[in-house]
């Protein structure tokens, strides 16, 4: 079997690895989507995980390029629309505007990925922690602030443990699709303001 992985969130490969040790793996990071050559093998099965956190800070324009409109165009044009795509995203809500670039991100993609591919997977991820701990890249100030915002239930989590069964024993590739709006989204922001966004504003 082969097998695709765009994005190389170091949690999500460990699983993915972890279940099919056998069979042939194809990561491509993110970031060099621009830069990667055409891909020459037919694959049986895509994972979808990646997003460039570095583009919180950069213009509008570049970070929908890295992150909705070179990812779409580079699956589509090498993946088969019969192939299996499992997209790795975030929790869903039936909303129709967001304040955050990472939410409206993933779900423009999703709503791209959907019309294209016939058999997609939607697997939605809340904030990883593993026995407390959170698995996110930040500063100890952003950390502080995310558990105690999980304490007080305004910010959902998934188990790491939780992770391959939520990847693998999922049967339903439902999704509630909606126009979703971007609000301020041409202003720069940490990850952490976006983070704050999304919870409090949508």
């Amino acid at each position: 079997m082969n097998i695709l992985i765009l994005g190389k969130s170091l949690h999500f490969l460990s699983v993915i690895k972890n279940r099919f040790p056998r069979e042939n793996i194809v990561v491509v990071n993110w970031r060099e989507i621009v830069n990667s050559e055409p891909l020459k093998i037919q694959f049986d099965l895509v994972f979808i995980c990646g997003y460039d956190y570095s583009s919180y800070l950069t213009t509008y324009h570049e970070y929908f390029l890295v992150n909705i409109k070179r990812p779409y165009y580079y699956i589509a044009k090498n993946i088969n629309k019969n192939t299996k795509v499992v997209y790795i995203c975030t929790r869903i809500e039936d909303v129709q505007r967001t304040f955050s670039r990472y939410y409206y991100a993933k779900i423009s993609l999703v709503n791209l990925l959907k019309k294209k591919f016939l058999n997609l997977y939607i697997i939605e991820i809340d904030t990883l922690v593993d026995k407390n701990k959170l698995l996110v890249r930040s500063d100890m100030f952003t950390k502080l602030i995310m558990h105690i915002l999980i304490n007080l239930k305004i910010a959902k989590t998934t188990h790491y443990e939780d992770v391959d069964k939520l990847i693998f024993e999922s049967t339903s590739n439902s999704f509630f699709s909606s126009k979703i709006r971007g609000q301020f989204l041409l202003y720069k922001r940490t990850g952490f303001i976006d983070k704050l966004l999304r919870l409090f504003l949508g």
